[in-house]
């Protein structure tokens, strides 16, 4: 089962999210060798049926404690309305084996524009 972690933005926000690839028992899940792939997507979550808004690469930060980063630019949010969308995290390694690692809500807030 994938970690289970929240995520949130502001629309128009540079962002990079730290995030934990972890088994049930809260394992680090390695990392070595495999790629990452994350995406956001409409409610319901299921990945086999929704299309991805938006679709990244994550940046391994430590194979072996199953850390990664993945970053969002003002661009990718500018034009998402603020609410609650889904993502997921897959990783895949050298022989075509997919393992999904991340899932959770994905929030985007309203962008808060300052007072004149």
């Amino acid at each position: 089962m994938p970690n289970l972690q929240l995520l949130e933005v502001y629309q128009g926000e540079d962002r990079t999210f730290n995030l934990a690839a972890r088994d049930n028992s809260n394992n680090p899940t390695s990392l070595t060798g495999k790629t990452i792939s994350w995406s956001i997507s409409f409610p319901p979550y299921d990945p086999s049926i929704s299309q991805a808004l938006l679709t990244k690469t994550g940046n391994v930060t430590s194979a072996s404690g199953g850390l990664y980063t993945v970053t969002i630019t003002a661009g990718d949010t500018a034009c998402l309305t603020a609410g609650n969308y889904g993502y997921q995290a897959f990783t895949t390694d050298t022989t075509g084996a997919i393992s999904y690692v991340t899932v959770g809500p994905f929030r985007v807030r309203s962008h808060i524009w300052p007072s004149s």
